[in-house]
Parts: C-alpha cells; sequence; structure tokens
C-alpha cells in the first residue's frame, strides 16, 4: 500500500515538472509572438489580463501624446494624466502669474520676493475708512524703503494700464478686474509710501480692505502667505457686500 502510495507522488510530482516546463516553453514563445502584436505569426493568444494591461498601457499612452500635444490652461500641466496639454499648461502657468507678454514682470516678480524675504524689516499701518482704506507702509532699513517705493509705484501703474499679477489668487484676480472702479493716490514718505485707495463700489471697497489686510500677512508671514490663495468677499460689484 505504501508503494503504491509513493509510486503515485511520484508520478504526480512527474506530471507537474513536465507542465510547468511546457508553459516555460509557451511563455518564451510567446514572448517573441507579443513583440509583433497581433499578426505576429508566432500563435500566441493573449489571456484577458494581459489583454487589459496592454490596453491600458495604450491608453495611457495616447493620453500621454494628447497631453504632450493639446493645450489648456493648467489643466495641461497633468497633460499624461488625461488633461489638456503640457504646452497649454505652461502658458496658462504664465498667465496666471502675469508673465505672458510682460517685460516687467521678471523685475516685479524680483522686488516682490525681496520684500517678502524682508518682511520683518517693514512696518504698516492700516486704517480701513468708509469708502476704502489708508496704510502707511516703511522701514528703516533704506534698501527696504527704496524698493517698497518701486514696487508701489509699479502696482499703481499694472492697477491703471490694467497689467495684472497674481491672476491664479482670486481676491487679485477680483481686484485687477475691477480696477477702473479704484481711485489710487500714492504717496513718497522718506521711508516708503503713503497709500490711499477708495471706491464708490461697496463691493470694491470691501476688496480693498481685504487686499490691504493680506498685504500685511504678506510683511508679516513672507513666502508662507504668498503661496497661498485668498478668497474674495462675499457680493458683486454694484451690490453692497454681505460681510466677509
Amino acid at each position: 500500500m505504501s508503494s503504491r502510495i509513493s509510486f503515485s507522488i511520484a508520478l504526480a510530482l512527474l506530471l507537474a515538472l513536465a507542465v510547468s516546463a511546457d508553459l516555460a516553453a509557451q511563455g518564451k514563445r510567446g514572448g517573441k509572438g507579443g513583440g509583433h502584436g497581433r499578426g505576429g505569426g508566432q500563435g500566441y493568444r493573449q489571456s484577458g489580463g494581459q489583454r487589459q494591461g496592454q490596453q491600458h498601457q495604450y491608453r495611457y499612452q495616447y493620453r500621454y501624446r494628447q497631453g504632450m500635444q493639446g493645450g489648456g490652461g493648467m489643466q495641461g500641466m497633468h497633460g499624461m494624466h488625461g488633461m489638456k496639454g503640457m504646452k497649454g499648461g505652461m502658458k496658462g502657468m504664465q498667465g496666471m502669474m502675469g508673465m505672458a507678454g510682460d517685460p516687467r514682470f521678471q523685475a516685479d516678480r524680483e522686488m516682490f520676493h525681496f520684500l517678502l524675504s524682508n518682511g520683518k524689516k517693514i512696518r504698516r499701518q492700516v486704517k480701513m475708512l468708509e469708502n476704502g482704506i489708508e496704510t502707511v507702509t516703511e522701514s528703516n532699513d533704506p534698501k527696504v524703503a527704496a524698493v517698497l517705493k518701486k514696487h508701489v509705484a509699479s502696482m499703481y501703474d499694472r492697477l491703471e494700464q490694467g497689467q495684472p499679477v497674481r491672476m491664479g489668487d482670486p481676491l487679485f484676480r477680483a481686484l485687477f478686474q475691477n480696477a477702473d472702479k479704484i481711485t489710487m493716490e500714492v504717496k513718497q514718505t522718506k521711508k516708503g509710501v503713503h497709500v490711499v485707495e477708495t471706491s464708490d463700489d461697496p463691493y470694491v471697497v470691501k476688496l480693498l480692505q481685504a487686499h490691504a489686510k493680506v498685504v500685511s500677512q504678506f510683511a508679516k508671514r513672507g513666502f508662507q502667505e504668498a503661496m497661498k490663495m485668498h478668497p474674495v468677499p462675499k457680493g458683486e460689484p454694484g451690490r453692497a457686500a454681505a460681510g466677509n
């Protein structure tokens, strides 16, 4: 009895080894045929899982090509994941930051980054007015004070000429979209600038006041604050805003 059991076990092992060898041989033949796709002449039949995996790969490659060739704002940065295109994404990012077709962008960005890096040397006084804001921004550091003056003058020009920056930030976007409703008066002091911004539109007044608070946070928190997106007040231009 035990000899029969031993013989059965041995036979089963031999059969298993034979099947394994046959499968390995088929795998090698299939690998050659698979490289040629359908009609490769090797008679290799893909399993459902293999076909599904290749289909997924083809879809991924198709989306990747679409992404490299397409266009479409910030979505384009993720073209490999089915979005609209890397080229379009880069253009969208440039537009958001105010870079595309803007020869002053580089200089303005450098000034902004300098002020963010030296926020501890900046002091601000902010007064909320019924129709806007009044601010005094100064520094005892002559270099910081000089950059403050240049920065505010440049932002005044951008507001007047309709050349926005930080368009990816909802608050800044809304502010530039309503630039024609803003009156801005800038006076230089020995150590900085005195600014009065007003509007006859109650909603735009809310925008000005929210912006003044954010600028104070720029000076206080630097790059950490500059990386944030800032919400707009509730309401819309031409109507009184219902709180913040």
